[in-house]
């Protein structure tokens, strides 16, 4: 009887978590099925659905991304050719990744509902469709079949995934040589050696694909600008801990942030305190992904969510292998991202992420969609090129193009003169008037003359976008 009893309270227990685990899931898929994809995703998908696959694999060597997220995308076009492929893509991504949370973590039922709603699993690498979010699904894969052959292949696909992926797929090749007895190690057999093998093959393709072009912006910083890089990549640290706080410029500002950026090395130390190596393995990965994004690109949010994903899968792995449950600090972290999380989503169901949809509707409501659209700075034409299907005007660079190819400095020109001088010329096969699209508030653009047609309001993701108007006769504006 008491055995029964027992049963039944176990059930009640775990009746509520799975009735608001299925309300997370429907959201999730809602929230998918709503966003309003912004440049990076149709940048992505512009690539990935150029006319010959020569061509996409020509372009990566501009991203420092490897292929697999493009491939996918590509296969998804042929049946959905639009920015619906997105959708068609990360969806299952998505609901696979929470189907694996729920049924496969060994946690208890309220800390992997807080899994399922913390920030980044919800929504950085939830909603938005880009490859970071198969390089989550990818992970907790890996950790639910790291006892099978395939764990092998699913690292191999990590790798592919892009660079960060690819550096965290090695430290889960790392993890189990780092173990307190020597005797818990792997065995370094036939299978071992082979599914080695795969991987590292695997990561010597992702390079080759991913390999900078000659002529591609250079990957390494000049020592200023990777001091710059440093406070950047220790500003958005900061939302690795409190994402409502940083993330898309809201909130706390330097030098609060930075020290916040510092702390989370602190907590991810003190969360996994009961086995120190595991806490020297998060250390480390912190560290190299502070130092590539201090010496090679940038971090934002979804870089150092990264370190987060390595948090919850070392937390797996002392669970699984130890029976040690997730500590006090572990646990108040994730249910900080859990809140971040819910308060993010909500945003969601209220404001597009993009104005990307709107500036289109706009350009077609007023007959001009087929009409060339100069952007400023260049990147802005990415959100045009992918609803309309037609090339844009880069004000930066004087080229016409359908996305970017990174081979310039993509940050705005300050210089008027210059700016000035590239709409003249743009001017001359234009018509002599540009409609240019661009921030709401560009002085750069007002300084040579430009007026505002129309401003749409401010989205998600902090940007607010316009239209602006630019008349030059004989040469001069």
């Amino acid at each position: 009887m008491r055995d029964i009893r027992s049963s039944f309270a176990g059930r009640q227990a775990e009746a509520l978590p799975s009735a608001l685990a299925g309300v997370v899931i429907a959201l999730q898929a809602w929230l998918v099925l709503a966003h309003v994809a912004w440049r990076d995703e149709a940048q992505a998908y512009l690539l990935a659905t150029q006319p010959r696959l020569s061509d996409l694999f020509a372009s990566l060597h501009y991203e420092g991304h490897p292929a697999l997220w493009h491939l996918l995308l590509r296969g998804a076009a042929l049946i959905a050719p639009s920015l619906v492929a997105l959708k068609l893509v990360q969806l299952p991504i998505a609901l696979a990744t929470d189907w694996i949370i729920w049924f496969r973590a060994p946690f208890g039922p309220w800390l992997r509902l807080s899994l399922l709603t913390s920030y980044f699993l919800l929504f950085e690498y939830g909603v938005i469709a880009r490859s970071y979010g198969l390089g989550a699904l990818l992970l907790f894969a890996f950790l639910a079949l790291r006892a099978s052959g395939w764990r092998w292949a699913i690292l191999a696909l990590m790798a592919n995934v892009s660079l960060h992926l690819m550096l965290l797929s090695g430290v889960l090749v790392a993890t189990p040589f780092l173990g307190d007895r020597r005797e818990t190690w792997p065995r370094i057999d036939a299978r071992f050696i082979a599914g080695f093998a795969l991987w590292t093959a695997a990561c010597v393709a992702a390079l080759a694909t991913m390999w900078p072009a000659p002529d591609a912006r250079p990957a390494v910083s000049p020592l200023p600008e990777a001091l710059m890089n440093l406070m950047m990549a220790l500003h958005w640290a900061s939302a690795s801990v409190l994402p409502g706080l940083r993330l898309w410029g809201i909130g706390l500002a330097a030098p609060a942030s930075l020290w916040l950026g510092a702390a989370a090395a602190v907590l991810g130390a003190a969360a996994l305190a009961s086995r120190p190596r595991h806490a020297a393995i998060w250390l480390g990965f912190y560290g190299v992904i502070l130092s590539l994004s201090t010496l090679v690109y940038p971090a934002y949010g979804r870089h150092v969510g990264l370190w987060t994903l390595l948090l919850v899968a070392l937390l797996w792995i002392a669970a699984e292998d130890h029976g040690e449950k997730p500590g006090l600090v572990a646990r108040a972290w994730i249910a900080a991202l859990s809140l971040a999380g819910l308060i993010f989503s909500a945003g969601a169901l209220t404001a597009p992420f993009s104005g990307g949809d709107m500036a289109a509707q706009w350009l077609i409501s007023n007959r001009l969609d087929r009409r060339m659209i100069a952007a400023y700075p260049g990147w802005n034409g990415i959100d045009l090129s992918a609803r309309l299907d037609a090339p844009y005007f880069n004000l930066q660079t004087g080229r016409v193009a359908k996305f970017e190819t990174w081979n310039y400095r993509a940050e705005p020109r300050e210089d008027s003169r210059a700016l000035a001088a590239l709409a003249r010329e743009a001017a001359k096969t234009l018509g002599g008037e540009l409609l240019i699209y661009s921030e709401a508030d560009s002085d750069s653009l007002r300084a040579i003359g430009a007026t505002p047609l129309v401003e749409f309001p401010r989205t998600q993701n902090g940007e607010r976008k316009a239209f602006y108007k630019l008349a030059i006769r004989d040469g001069a504006s």
